[in-house]
């Protein structure tokens, strides 16, 4: 056998050969000492944020992925905010 050889469950694969991508780990909720989850502190925005957000959002509720993302850009927040 060759020496670049491995094996991968049972497998033998080549170094060259793409690797699958390992499984999504599950990441549990941060609890407090009380069992309460914790959760993200409220976005603070300001007034201009606020205005823009507001006049945006009375033109059209529901925004396209690259709306959001032009306006997150706009305004310096995260597509989440």
């Amino acid at each position: 056998k060759s020496v670049n050889t491995r094996v991968l469950n049972g497998n033998e694969t080549h170094p060259s050969q793409p690797q699958p991508p390992p499984p999504p780990t599950l990441s549990l909720p941060k609890m407090t000492a009380k069992g309460k989850k914790i959760r993200k502190p409220r976005t603070i925005y300001n007034p201009l944020q606020l205005q823009a957000l507001n006049k945006r959002f009375r033109r059209t509720q529901y925004l396209a992925l690259p709306e959001r993302a032009e306006l997150a850009v706009n305004l310096g927040l995260t597509q989440t905010q």
